[in-house]
């Protein structure tokens, strides 16, 4: 496909590796609850995974050189060390 758009099949596996990461977060925070900083670091982890595939994936970046993908890269990361910062300093 020169369109650059991802194929049908691309789009169910994304979908399907998207899903299977939220249902990862899910059952670490239920099975862990408040685990500390551990439990923080491995949620943020998998946060940054579904950053990419959204941003490769649904965004259309796979194929591109652009900017867009190291920004919108850039504003996850930084709003994740954030929220490390904040889980790190409540303690």
């Amino acid at each position: 496909m020169k369109s650059g758009a991802p194929s049908k099949t691309a789009s169910t596996r994304a979908l399907a590796f998207l899903l299977g990461l939220s249902a990862c977060t899910v059952i670490l925070t239920l099975a862990f609850g408040r685990g500390g900083l551990a439990l923080a670091g491995v949620v943020a982890a998998i946060a940054a995974c579904k950053v990419r595939v959204v941003s490769l994936d649904f965004l259309g970046l796979r194929n591109s050189r652009s900017a867009m993908f190291a920004a919108v890269n850039g504003w996850a990361m930084i709003l994740l060390l954030v929220a490390l910062a904040q889980r790190l300093l409540s303690h």
